[in-house]
């Protein structure tokens, strides 16, 4: 899962702060020497593993670069502290609130409820304390339209799913064939007034054994 690292459209790149030992060990010396084939390095938050502090990138921040907002859920992967003083160095509005999961703990990564697209964005607010909840549905109501997702539906990776673009300026969403056929008519239906098309495939494997999906497995490079 490439969720060490953010790339930006100005060719900068920064490296984040991961929570497990054996995730740290993907910021080896030759994938930032690839990644700086492109890029330049702006921002380091690798000393923070040390302080246990964490922000893993993608996935603890789901950001909508257009409009300048990141949103975040806290959890033990996505330090308040940590997201707070990112949003405040790169220029971005923070929305940061907490969640419960149907077991009774924080959801640990925001990606796994929640993506956002230019003009739609998929979330699952049952998961969203209720304190919290209305305050990110006027948030999030500012840019987007928004598709529902049913907290059991996050359970089939439903939320974890990115939009992209090809060069002929057609969107597509990116998801699991697990997540696709989860989604009820109804979804499927909203989602094809903004994408010309969902591509699935099958992701049984990592999903089983990894604890993510399809939007896990992509990182952006502008």
């Amino acid at each position: 899962f490439p969720n060490w690292f953010i790339t930006f459209e100005d060719k900068t790149f920064q490296l984040f702060s991961m929570k497990a030992e054996n995730r740290r060990l993907e910021k080896t010396k030759e994938m930032i020497e690839f990644l700086s084939m492109n890029y330049s390095l702006n921002g380091d938050l690798t000393e923070y593993e040390n302080k246990n502090l964490f922000l893993e990138a993608t996935s603890s921040m789901v950001i909508d670069r257009v409009n300048m907002v990141v949103y975040a859920a806290i959890s033990s992967r996505t330090s308040s502290e940590l997201t707070k003083k990112w949003c405040d160095d790169n220029h971005y509005e923070l929305v940061l609130f907490e969640t419960e999961s149907h077991k009774g703990d924080a959801i640990y990564h925001t990606d796994v409820f929640m993506y956002v697209g230019q003009k739609i964005i998929g979330i699952c607010f049952d998961v969203i304390l209720p304190k919290y909840r209305q305050m990110v549905r006027e948030k999030v109501s500012r840019f987007h339209d928004i598709y529902e997702i049913e907290e059991n539906q996050i359970l089939d990776f439903c939320g974890n799913s990115l939009e992209a673009r090809n060069d002929s300026n057609e969107y597509f969403l990116i998801m699991s064939s697990r997540a696709f056929n989860a989604l009820n008519d109804d979804q499927k239906e909203k989602l094809s007034k903004y994408y010309k098309k969902i591509i699935h495939s099958d992701l049984t494997t990592i999903e089983k054994y990894g604890g993510g999906s399809a939007r896990c497995m992509l990182n952006e490079l502008f």
